[in-house]
């Protein structure tokens, strides 16, 4: 269920499963039951009709859940995304370092 489409599997396909994961978490739907046909329809997101996601959201999501892996979001892609504007990363990554 989480798991990239792309075989074999590589370091680009966890970004995939962030995605299935963060899906379920703003939709409160399970990915598998919105793309009931499996892997055949995942080449575009399927979002429930009742559910109310903001458009940096769905940006996001579009990004991490490319069923090919060279169009999927990178770190760089996904840090960038307007859904994560208002985090200050070096701030993140300065107190991850003194954490340490």
């Amino acid at each position: 269920l989480y798991v990239a489409p792309e075989r074999p599997l590589q370091p680009c396909s966890d970004y995939w499963s962030i995605g299935v994961i963060l899906f379920e978490m703003l939709t409160r739907r399970s990915f598998l039951a919105c793309h009931p046909a499996g892997v055949f329809c995942y080449l575009d997101v399927q979002y429930p009709d009742a559910v109310d996601i903001s458009d940096e959201a769905r940006q996001l999501l579009d990004g991490l859940l490319q069923p090919l892996p060279e169009n999927r979001f990178d770190f760089k892609e996904i840090i960038a995304s307007a859904f994560f504007h208002t985090i200050d990363w070096s701030e993140v990554k300065r107190r991850g370092q003194q954490s340490a």
